[in-house]
């Protein structure tokens, strides 16, 4: 599973520019809530998760959140969306990245 999401990661020559766009916009909120209130489509969706995994590998705390940054990603994601948000936002949150999974 991490070496899938690695290559998907490369594929994409990842640049940060959407995370950059979300802390923008919400500068004092934590980056994954703002995505998901902000994201629709299944592609913005994927790019946002395959910039957070390298933004966590670059500069994630603590050492283990570097070294499992896909992974750390998507729990991140995944305990976000346990805060309130409509099935109908989680189901597509997480349709979205079943095929990285």
């Amino acid at each position: 599973m991490e070496e899938i999401k690695i290559n998907y990661i490369k594929q994409f020559k990842i640049k940060m520019s959407l995370i950059s766009k979300l802390k923008e916009i919400e500068p004092n909120r934590h980056l994954v809530f703002t995505a998901i209130d902000k994201l629709k489509s299944p592609d913005m969706i994927r790019q946002f998760y395959c910039e957070y995994a390298t933004y966590l590998r670059r500069f994630g705390e603590p050492q283990e959140t570097r070294e499992r940054a896909p992974q750390a990603a998507l729990d991140s994601i995944h305990y976000a969306l346990g805060f309130g948000y409509s099935k109908k936002t989680k189901n597509k949150w997480n349709n979205s990245l079943q095929s990285l999974i």
